[in-house]
């Protein structure tokens, strides 16, 4: 899985699509949630994922690669992990590049229900996800009879770490030694978070991911599904201080567009949460070098333009 870099990072911020019950969670709790890959509102994702990688296989036995490459790939093959919920520990948390999107209110802010988060990922906040195993990753998009450079180089890399494998003794324990020392199980599992069909394009979705979770982590909780128990984990983004900072909050289509920004105005200044540091400037009764105050400004709170319907 390709990580960025702060130099790589192309988006200074990045939007979160939540309902009424999920701002306050987010405010009140200072966190937002990662849900179980397997358990995310599309459920064919992770067979998505599945089916590019049977296809990428496909397209390189067709380049003539060698018998024992040849067993190599096809145990990988036999261990592509089942999207069964037993073996998996893979949390994400989605936002996107586009703050009034009208497909994003849709699918994640219904009836008029729903904000448009920013988030700024600058040192100090993407540090403090860090720290709780989390990495920011650009989704990419593709049919399923297309093979994406990311998993290309995942394959590569697999084959790779096999032909530098001693090759001492039975195939089979060369190939064994190849798969742990490539973590495939672990690394496919974290490729699978970036793979989206094409049809979701739109989307330019970008997403937190964690690193695998133990089944048996004290980190893991459950909330209400429609038909299920959902399983998550929290991630932290109070800053050192203890507030949060979301620099601008977007109010999906609504009936009552005007009355909707000034409570969540007020409910954002009485929460202490804020949008910028603005800094002071000097006045002729500070010490000498002194470093100036900083005053913590409201974020901005805007209204979609998007039409209100109950779709």
């Amino acid at each position: 899985m390709h990580v960025l870099t702060e130099a790589e990072f192309r988006y200074p911020h990045l939007y979160h699509y939540t309902s009424q019950n999920g701002l306050l969670g987010i405010v009140d709790k200072k966190q937002i949630w990662a849900t179980n890959i397997l358990y995310l509102n599309d459920t064919s994702e992770f067979s998505h994922a599945l089916d590019l990688m049977e296809y990428g296989l496909e397209v390189i036995y067709e380049s003539s690669p060698s018998r024992q490459e040849i067993l190599f790939l096809e145990e990988m093959k036999k261990r592509l992990p089942e999207p069964d919920g037993t073996t998996m520990g893979i949390y994400v948390c989605s936002f996107s590049t586009m703050s009034d999107r009208l497909s994003q209110w849709r699918g994640y802010c219904p009836g008029g229900n729903g904000f448009s988060l920013r988030f700024d990922f600058n040192s100090i906040l993407y540090d403090r996800i860090k720290e709780q195993g989390f990495n920011l990753v650009e989704c990419i998009y593709a049919n399923t009879l297309e093979f994406p450079e990311i998993l290309q180089k995942f394959l590569s890399d697999a084959l790779e770490i096999f032909n530098s494998t001693p090759s001492q003794g039975r195939v089979a324990n060369r190939i064994e030694k190849a798969l742990q020392s490539f973590k495939f199980k672990e690394k496919f599992l974290q490729l699978a978070t970036q793979l989206k069909h094409s049809a979701f394009f739109e989307e330019e979705e970008w997403r937190l991911v964690s690193e695998p979770i133990s089944l048996e982590s004290s980190r893991i909780r459950f909330r209400n599904g429609k038909s299920m128990l959902i399983p998550y984990v929290e991630i932290k983004i109070e800053d050192k201080d203890g507030y949060i900072n979301i620099p601008e909050v977007w109010i999906g289509p609504t009936p009552h567009p005007t009355l909707s920004e000034q409570s969540v105005e007020n409910f954002l200044v009485t929460k202490g949460v804020y949008g910028f540091n603005r800094q002071m400037p000097p006045t002729p009764f500070d010490e000498k070098g002194k470093e100036n105050d900083e005053q913590k400004v409201a974020p901005l709170v805007r209204v979609s333009e998007a039409p209100y319907h109950t779709w």
